[in-house]
């Protein structure tokens, strides 16, 4: 590849498959043809998933199956451009949610935990992802603590090894 073509990399490490495909450092005056796109979009993931196809990650893909996912590609391309906080727009986000978190609350025995809980009933969110997740958890316990403990320093006790998520979480959350 040439200079001109974008093989030089000026970012180190920052540019994978820079040896392979052109450096977008700038947006193009011409658009990208969609057929190219996709077509390094299919080297990528099928290299990428090599590696994981033959067991060697831990904790990165969630193997559930090439065909099955093949499956959510296609449920994911009915909803991908829809943002849900418009839930009057687009009422299959609060079904698709509400289901969801029916079907983990009995899986997980909510009504049992109902009896002796405050609460009448149980409650969840569906996050995009672990941080997500992780930050959110971490909000909750530091109102509750607030409200039902009186705690006003929080503080988090945790191995070095904690998921960075929750350092993050506890800078933001004071």
């Amino acid at each position: 590849m040439t200079e001109e073509e974008g093989s030089m990399d000026l970012f180190g490490d920052m540019h994978p498959y820079n040896e392979r495909f052109k450096v977008h450092t700038s947006i193009p005056n011409v658009g990208v043809d969609k057929g190219k796109i996709l077509a390094e979009l299919e080297f990528m993931s099928k290299e990428e998933n090599e590696k994981w196809l033959e067991g060697q990650c831990s904790g990165t893909m969630y193997h559930g199956g090439l065909e099955h996912y093949a499956f959510l590609n296609q449920v994911f391309s009915k909803f991908s451009y829809i943002n849900l906080l418009q839930r009057d727009l687009c009422p299959s986000g609060t079904k698709f949610e509400a289901e969801a978190l029916s079907m983990v609350g009995k899986m997980l025995h909510g009504d049992e935990v109902s009896k002796v809980n405050r609460f009448d009933e149980v409650a969840g969110a569906i996050t995009s992802g672990g941080t997500e997740s992780i930050y959110n958890a971490m909000f909750v316990y530091r109102e509750w603590g607030k409200e039902e403990k009186g705690i006003t320093s929080p503080e988090v006790v945790a191995p070095s090894t904690i998921h960075p998520a929750f350092v993050k979480a506890a800078h933001y959350l004071g």
